[in-house]
């Protein structure tokens, strides 16, 4: 049961950072919207067996998330665009997700990160794909 309420309040938490991040608000629609395209998370949890968001790596989203909320739109393109700095803020999250945990293995972890990036790329991507000439 302590397991369910963690990764429903990580649920929470991806949620909150997806609408501050999109809106500078908390707002309903968007944190259930937030939680529901992000329920991939809990799933690869049970399936791989590690924590995918340890609490570092959520209390730095959460801080990033933060900071945007206060920027406006062209200010937030500006800071994205600027590679150097959306690079450290990079390395910054994957050192975080990578701290050892007593039950996580670095290659459990690896795994994980991998099939999220596969979902989250593949929808992304598939627009791309599915217009290709062959």
């Amino acid at each position: 049961m302590r397991s369910v309420r963690r990764r429903l309040f990580q649920l929470f938490v991806v949620g909150c950072v997806v609408s501050l991040i999109v809106s500078g608000r908390l707002t309903l629609r968007l944190i259930l919207g937030g939680m529901l395209g992000w329920a991939i998370v809990p799933v690869v949890d049970a399936i791989v067996g590690v924590d995918v968001l340890p609490k570092p790596l959520l209390l730095w989203i959460v801080a990033i998330a933060a900071f945007a909320s206060f920027l406006s739109p062209l200010q937030a393109e500006r800071f994205s665009s600027n590679y150097p700095l959306t690079d450290a803020v990079i390395v910054v999250a994957i050192a975080l997700a990578f701290l050892p945990t007593p039950r996580a293995t670095w290659t459990r972890r690896a795994i994980a990160y991998v099939i999220l990036t596969a979902f989250v790329f593949g929808f992304a991507g598939w627009p791309i794909v599915s217009r290709s000439p062959w």
